[in-house]
């Protein structure tokens, strides 16, 4: 029996799925045993505040993304130049109001730089990548797509190991 591309597609990105979830499993016990509660807190309570604005940034630019990049004949370059401009409009408003709320929020010994690390990776380039991820999802090219799933997370479980090597004693704002 042979499967079709539909199948196949699903079989592809429940594999990166499944494998996103299994390496962050991995770095969330490794992030949590080496921070230490105090700066796993500051940590999580950033990222569950950034985790608020997520939703916002592209004002869905990605499922046009999709819709486009697959149902017209318009050139890819273009809908992602638009989809880009889209995030980074919307990213830089939202990133600043998550700064500013995340500076008040959250415990006053926590650094600015932490916070401002993470709305930077979370919330202006994480959306390049999920929009990346979509585009080619539109193109169905599913193993491109699941490189992205399981792809970021790897190379945060690296970058954590990397840390692990390098500083003696690592702390939220170095991860």
């Amino acid at each position: 029996m042979r499967l079709g591309p539909l199948a196949k597609n699903s079989l592809v990105l429940t594999g990166g799925m499944g494998t996103r979830a299994l390496i962050l499993a991995v770095l969330f016990l490794l992030i949590s045993r080496t921070l230490g509660v105090e700066q796993y807190g500051k940590f999580a309570a950033i990222l569950a505040l950034i985790s608020f604005f997520y939703p916002f940034v592209g004002l869905g630019a990605g499922i046009l993304l999709t819709r486009d990049t697959f149902c017209t004949t318009e050139d890819p370059r273009q809908i992602w130049g638009r989809t880009l401009l889209t995030v980074l409009i919307t990213s830089l408003p939202l990133g600043i109001a998550a700064t500013l709320l995340g500076s008040v929020m959250v415990p006053s010994n926590t650094s600015l730089t932490l916070i401002v690390s993470l709305v930077i990776a979370e919330l202006m380039l994480m959306p390049i990548i999920q929009m990346g991820s979509s585009l080619y999802q539109a193109r169905d090219k599913a193993i491109v797509t699941s490189s992205f799933l399981a792809g970021v997370v790897l190379f945060r479980l690296c970058a954590f190991v990397l840390l692990l090597i390098l500083s003696t004693t690592p702390d939220a704002e170095t991860w």
